[in-house]
């Protein structure tokens, strides 16, 4: 489930490509509210799913119910939600509530009143039972209280009147902790959505230029060109097996990592280049390293050398630009690993929210195999270059 979820993230900036263009600027922002009931099925990928719990029961469905503010033309939307999300086992997995925000746009017009649209949401998730080997010991798939929340989905929008949008489609979810809680298997659900959206009667032009993407003039390469600088870091979780036992030492391990490299603006809605990646994670290299346990049960490793802990990659990246978020997707091979039990090739995954036209906060998630977590990363970015 999570490689749809990935998936879907690589195709938006290329499925917006053709339809945000520069035809919806200066059109008026109207604010919106809406409502979305979603029905989805549980990716049974583990025991607990499939039964071994408290219950002896599988689990198969979820629900969610979401209520949503946004600032929305007619092409365009993007604002906060609130979501509940019931699992229907209350004493394993709790009922979480998601915090998010979203944004969304056609990609194809079917006719004057149908549209073909995405929309992604990003946030976090609060409510859950975590993982306890005395009041939780079934429940191997959530690690911390407070999870990620990642929504992709793609959907129909009918427009009867101007004051009224009704949608149906399908979307992926994934909730995690990045790591920073064990276990992690994470929660995926697959389903149908269906929502309605009220917009307001009238237009804000005050609001206009928050929503008015600045058309992509022609111009030389250069001044295409901007360079991209993060700084992130994060806490992760490691997980140990001695003697086919499982142990997690209490504390975290640190992340840090710089990315930067150049991206070339293809059109308004579209940044695709390459980035230099080097990251240092205090957690690599301890495979073989493992000092013992001690009488308190946890796990002691040997230091292992600094060359281990630190990589050097190159990625593809693809950013679809919106006002005040992009979202940053990328492919990528470390060039320099001296750790042998780490794999090559990595993902990336990564909300931008600018605060200023070159500050940005970026939000981001390292991953294998499109379904393997390895870190988050959080961080601070600043874009060189033509910012116009």
């Amino acid at each position: 489930m999570r490689p749809i979820i990935i998936a879907l993230l690589l195709c938006l900036p290329f499925l917006s490509y053709a339809q945000v263009r520069n035809d919806h600027v200066g059109e008026p922002v109207s604010h919106g509210v809406g409502v979305d009931v979603r029905s989805s099925v549980i990716a049974r990928t583990n025991d607990f799913f499939k039964g071994n719990n408290a219950s002896g029961k599988p689990l198969y469905a979820s629900g969610a119910v979401h209520l949503k503010y946004s600032l929305m033309t007619s092409r365009l939307w993007q604002g906060v939600g609130v979501g509940i999300h019931p699992f229907f086992n209350q004493a394993e997995i709790g009922t979480p509530v998601s915090l998010y925000v979203f944004q969304g746009a056609r990609i194809a017009r079917l006719s004057e009143s149908l549209s073909l649209d995405y929309e992604w949401n990003f946030g976090a998730s609060f409510g859950w039972k975590p993982y306890d080997e005395v009041t939780n010991p079934y429940n191997d798939v959530v690690g911390s209280k407070v999870n990620a929340y990642i929504n992709a989905g793609i959907m129909l929008s009918w427009r009867p009147d101007p004051l009224w949008t009704f949608t149906f489609g399908f979307d992926a979810v994934h909730f995690s902790n990045g790591n920073t809680g064990y276990p992690n298997l994470g929660v995926n659900t697959l389903g149908i959505r269906a929502g309605a959206v009220r917009r307001a009667a009238c237009g804000s032009e005050r609001l206009t230029e928050y929503l008015t993407m600045k058309p992509v003039e022609k111009g030389s390469f250069k001044d295409r060109l901007t360079y991209d600088l993060v700084i992130y870091g994060a806490g992760k979780k490691h997980a140990a097996v001695i003697f086919d036992n499982v142990y997690v030492p209490k504390s975290y391990f640190a992340v840090a990592g710089i990315n930067v490299g150049p991206m070339y603006r293809v059109a308004t809605c579209l940044r695709a280049g390459l980035s230099f990646d080097f990251q240092y994670d205090e957690s690599a290299g301890l495979e073989g390293r493992i000092a013992g346990v001690n009488e308190q049960g946890e796990v002691r490793f040997y230091r292992p050398p600094l060359e281990e802990q630190f990589t050097a990659g190159l990625s593809l990246r693809a950013e679809l630009v919106m006002p005040v978020f992009s979202v940053n997707v990328g492919i990528g091979y470390n060039l320099y690993d001296k750790d042998v039990t780490r794999k090559k090739v990595y993902q990336i995954a990564a909300l931008k929210t600018d605060i200023t036209s070159r500050l940005f906060v970026h939000v981001g998630y390292r991953l294998y195999d499109f379904s393997e977590p390895d870190n988050l990363m959080l961080g601070l970015g600043w874009r060189f270059g033509n910012c116009d």
